[in-house]
């Protein structure tokens, strides 16, 4: 045990340097960023009295761990420790107390339910720390916009928009109104609960955080932080520092942003929380819904979409969320597959009145054909399925990318491709042809068509690439193909992408569904009806997210298959698999009730810290994974 400090000026020795360390608290706690999992703890270090001042809780500091040097965040200050050979810390990094104990105990919370390390999460949320100190306080703050005028009138009953200006915590949910333009209803929300404490804004993609942007310059004019993480390493650092410290009146980021530090009575909107984008890749893979749920509850939380996601939705029947309905109801005229009008009718009807949005399932010309005299599907000698990517292009394997130059079918030897899985280029030669006088504009995410006012167009556009705009009329194509995806969450981003454009077309606007009129989503388009209980009745009896908690485990097949049989002993969580994916690669599903979920967590973290001690191969885990 070392002895109780007692001298004032006592000094520790290294052979580069000596240190006089602090005369308050000299000793931090840290929890140090190991270069293996199974070593990262809290570790007691000397805090110099050059660094006392900065070396806050909170704050980043630079320490030796073993004969590395590393990050650590300091946790504590104490007077003694009872541990031996106590390294001194060797610098702060970045402003003092960059993590403050609100922002500590959040990551904690976000670890705890997705398991992983502490440091996992928190490299999330730092920007990169510029080598050389920067001048902060020269940087202009502007305080706080307040009294912003507002108007949800002409979105919102009285009794709603009481709700979201309400002094008051409150946790609901709300969607885009339809007819109006875009996100303009969202813009108001924002001035109003700005009015009574900061804002943050949570965004799924860079084209949605570059148009709100855009949007709130316009009438945010005091304190208005963007943490951009495509901004170079000074700018997003220092707008970090300001977004986490200053008080800003409106902060808006992507999904790195959602543990940004916030005062009492502020609120976190969450804008499409279904995106995929709002999870993050690394591990442990969390999402910014989820953790925005973390948050303490002195926070405002408004989720904000076309369509609440299951899991909002779940929320919002257990009464936990409110659900806020939107007044503005308008009238549209709706045309289905087995309907009297054709969608190419409806194009033309529409064109009339302004421009078109067409949105397909897939970019490319003939993703999968056929033999257009014997009907068999054409195959490359390897298997795989062929398609055909431009006009005039020679058919090309999915699977080995070779070309099948003067292609010719296999049995009958024809030579002519019937076409089964049209792309969207394909789908823009086809409505060319039928509207000759009519520019057709291709949207997708290598290039995002741009429209400008006066012009009559059609748009063709795969899923999150259609130009931010209002249209006349609407054509939603490949509904089978979207709806019976093999995914997840196929249903439901069907459900989110056509109830989103259908938000963007005016009032008595044409819009055509390509499936029966019979169908569910055809039904619930036509009356409104944005819940889908059925489809929250099929995950319950599934046992899948949101009534139960589910992890995948991958990895080498060996180890997997081990920890499958084990787990297969205790008999207290729902297995599915495991099942190889690729050679020697395996997939388990575990599934969990969310009042045992924790008991999983710490399952995992405790098999992944024994397999980092025997130094083993540590398989990848993710909890509540966007797709299976």
């Amino acid at each position: 045990m070392v002895a109780p400090l007692k001298l004032k000026r006592e000094k520790i020795f290294s052979k580069a340097k000596s240190y006089e360390f602090s005369e308050i608290s000299p000793i931090a706690k840290v929890l140090v960023n190991t270069p293996v999992t199974h070593l990262e703890a809290i570790y007691d270090y000397f805090v110099p009295k050059e660094i006392s001042q900065k070396a806050l809780v909170g704050s980043i500091v630079k320490v030796e761990f073993g004969k590395q040097f590393t990050q650590g965040v300091i946790v504590d200050r104490i007077d003694q420790s009872d541990e031996v050979n106590i390294k001194p810390i060797l610098g702060v990094l970045g402003i003092p107390g960059m993590v403050n104990k609100n922002v500590i105990a959040h990551i904690s919370a976000t670890r705890d339910r997705f398991g992983g390390g502490f440091w996992d999460v928190l490299n999330s949320h730092l920007p990169s720390i510029p080598i050389r100190e920067l001048n902060l306080n020269s940087i202009e703050r502007d305080g706080k916009s307040s009294n912003l005028k507002v108007d949800l009138t002409k979105f919102l009953e009285k009794s709603a928009a009481e709700i979201i200006c309400n002094q008051e915590i409150i946790r609901c949910a709300i969607h885009d109104p339809s007819g109006a333009k875009p996100y303009e209803l969202l813009v108001e929300i924002i001035k109003a609960r700005a009015n009574i404490g900061q804002v943050l804004i949570i965004c799924s993609d860079f084209r949605e955080f570059d148009y709100v942007a855009n949007l709130l310059s316009q009438v945010i004019t005091l304190n208005f932080v963007k943490i951009d993480t495509r901004d170079n390493k000074t700018d997003r650092y220092t707008n970090f520092v300001l977004a986490n410290t200053s008080g800003a009146s409106v902060i808006l980021a992507n999904r790195s942003g959602v543990f940004t530090n916030l005062e009492e009575k502020s609120t976190v909107i969450v804008i499409n929380d279904f995106d995929q984008s709002h999870y993050e890749k690394r591990k442990p893979g969390w999402n910014s819904r989820d953790v925005s749920l973390l948050r303490s509850h002195d926070t405002s939380l408004i989720f904000y979409s076309a369509v609440a996601s299951l899991e909002v939705q779940r929320l919002i029947n257990t009464g936990w969320i409110k659900e806020i309905p939107i007044s503005n109801l308008i009238k549209h005229t709706f045309s289905v597959l087995d309907g009297r009008d054709s969608d190419l009718a409806v194009i033309r009807k529409s064109l009339k009145n302004g421009n078109v949005l067409i949105s397909v399932a897939d970019k490319g010309y003939a993703n999968v054909f056929l033999c257009a005299k014997c009907r068999n599907l054409a195959l490359c000698d390897c298997g795989g399925k062929l398609q055909i990517k431009e006009k005039a292009a020679a058919p090309i394997c999915k699977l080995c990318d070779s070309q099948s130059k003067n292609w010719k079918c296999k049995y009958c030897l024809a030579d002519r491709p019937y076409v089964i899985a049209k792309g969207m280029d394909r789908t823009a030669e086809e409505i060319g042809k039928a509207f000759p006088g009519v520019e057709v504009l291709i949207s997708n995410s290598e290039h995002v068509a741009q429209l400008r006012e006066g012009e009559v167009k059609i748009v063709i556009s795969t899923r999150g690439a259609e130009p931010v705009s209002n249209y006349a009329g609407l054509i939603l194509l490949d509904g089978e193909k979207m709806y019976n995806q093999p995914y997840l969450r196929a249903e439901e981003l069907t459900r989110q992408n056509w109830f989103g454009l259908i938000s963007r077309v005016v009032a008595d606007g044409d819009i055509y569904l390509s499936l029966l009129n019979n169908h569910p989503l055809v039904q619930d388009v036509i009356r409104n009806e944005r819940k889908s209980q059925e489809l929250l009745n099929q995950r319950e009896a599934a046992k899948l997210t949101p009534f139960y908690r589910v992890c995948v485990i991958s990895g080498e097949t060996m180890a997997v298959n081990e920890f499958a049989n084990n787990l297969q002993k205790l008999a207290t969580f729902l297995i599915v698999g495991p099942s190889e994916v690729s050679k020697n690669q395996s997939k388990l599903i575990i599934k969990t009730t969310l009042e045992t979920s924790s008991n999983l967590v710490e399952l995992i973290d405790e098999v992944t810290r024994l397999q980092s001690i025997k130094g083993r191969d540590i398989f990848d885990f993710r909890f509540d994974p966007y797709d299976l």
